[in-house]
């Protein structure tokens, strides 16, 4: 078995760093990106209700993305 090189919980880490406005947060990075990369709200929300029927996610975090990370 691989041995873990990481001492720290990744999504901590991350999550440390987000401010307690989240949604300010959301609008800031998506503001970021250039036009042609944002995806529009009738995508946004397809995808969500894919991540909504997943059955790795638990209570809002993907587990499928927390392992990736």
């Amino acid at each position: 078995m691989a041995e873990n090189r990481y001492n720290f919980c990744k999504l901590c880490e991350i999550v440390k760093n987000i401010p307690d406005d989240i949604e300010e947060y959301a609008d800031r990075l998506y503001r970021l990106l250039d036009e042609d990369e944002r995806a529009d709200s009738e995508l946004i929300g397809s995808r969500l209700k894919v991540c909504d029927a997943c059955e790795k996610n638990i209570q809002g975090t993907c587990l499928a993305c927390v392992t990736v990370l």
